[in-house]
């Protein structure tokens, strides 16, 4: 039988969570690729990080601790 790699258990998943129109000029970056305005709600096992609702999932998973410990 061959090594088999350590797995981590655990899941990655993410949530908009939908909010009112913010006011004024800052307003955009909140609206989603759904065209509706909201956080973004990021899990990774058991920890959250509250982004903007266009981030894209790629520029939250860079910007991780936990992306950060796979690079170590």
């Amino acid at each position: 039988m061959s090594k088999q790699p350590a797995i981590a258990s655990g899941a990655i998943d993410r949530v908009h969570i939908p909010i009112r129109c913010p006011s004024g000029v800052q307003a955009e970056p909140y609206r989603n690729r759904k065209n509706f305005f909201s956080f973004l709600f990021f899990f990774f096992w058991s920890s959250v990080s509250r982004w903007l609702g266009s981030t894209h999932d790629a520029r939250i998973w860079d910007n991780s601790r936990v992306a950060a410990e796979f690079e170590n």
